[in-house]
Parts: structure tokens; C-alpha cells; sequence
């Protein structure tokens, strides 16, 4: 997708930044107070020789039904999907998917829902729809 289909898409960005690295240019993007999302949310999308290379979506609402537990942050498994970690937790406040050398990685954060201290947190890395590591602070 091309910065003018984004710029369609969502208006024009908050603030640009560019820069050169070894000659070729990069462009940050981004866009704030976005639908769905806290007072600090922002789609940033990172540009490599005009090319999206990286996207962050963060600082969405989510709503859950059960808080998110301790006992399921030990069930996520290497090798699990995408679909399969979404469809046991719920959507992900905080979403970044970038390519790296030919391989998809995502990071899902969430922030909301969570059964723990104050600012726990649950962090689950993808790489090529697969999970190959995961985190937590302070879930109960």
C-alpha cells in the first residue's frame, strides 16, 4: 500500500519524519487519535525507499468478557497461529507487523483485560504466522 492510498484511507498523517540511511530515503508516518483507541493511540507505518516496511497499530480499546490469566499466557506454545492466540485471548491492544529478510513478524501486546498487578502486561512474537517467543510482567 502506497502513502497516497493511506493518506486516502486516513486523512493525512499527524507527522512526517524522513531521513536518509546509506542513500536511500525512510519516512516515519503517523497518525493519531485514532477510532477505537485511548487518548495515546497511533498508526505509525515506517517507508523504505517508498515502500511500507513496518506498521504499528497501538493504544486500542479492547473489551474482553474474562480477564486474561497467568494459567492462559502458559498455554500459548511455540508453533501456535495467529488466528489460534487471537481467537483464545481476544484482539490485542497494541499490533506491529514488519518484514524482515523475506520473514512476517508481528508483535500482539496486551495492555487491558489482564488479571495482575497494575501495568501487566502480555506479549506474544510471530514470525511467519507462527509464535516463537513469548512474555509476560506481572500476570497472576
Amino acid at each position: 500500500m502506497s502513502l497516497n492510498d493511506l493518506i486516502k484511507f486516513f486523512g493525512k498523517p499527524t507527522t512526517s519524519t524522513t531521513s536518509k540511511v546509506d542513500g536511500v530515503q525512510t519516512k516515519i508516518e503517523t497518525w493519531t487519535k485514532i477510532a477505537n483507541g485511548n487518548k495515546n493511540s497511533k498508526l505509525i507505518i515506517h517507508f523504505y525507499n517508498d515502500h511500507a516496511v513496518t506498521k504499528a497499530l497501538i493504544g486500542l480499546k479492547v473489551s474482553r468478557s474474562k480477564k486474561i490469566s497467568l494459567a492462559q499466557y502458559q498455554q500459548i506454545k511455540t508453533g501456535q497461529t495467529t488466528e489460534n492466540i487471537i481467537k483464545k485471548l481476544g484482539k490485542p491492544n497494541d499490533y506491529s507487523e514488519s518484514s524482515v529478510n523475506g520473514m512476517q513478524m508481528k508483535v500482539l501486546k496486551y495492555t487491558s483485560g489482564l488479571n495482575g498487578d497494575e501495568g501487566a502486561t502480555l506479549s506474544v512474537n510471530i514470525a511467519n504466522d507462527k509464535v516463537s517467543s513469548k512474555s509476560q510482567t506481572g500476570l497472576k
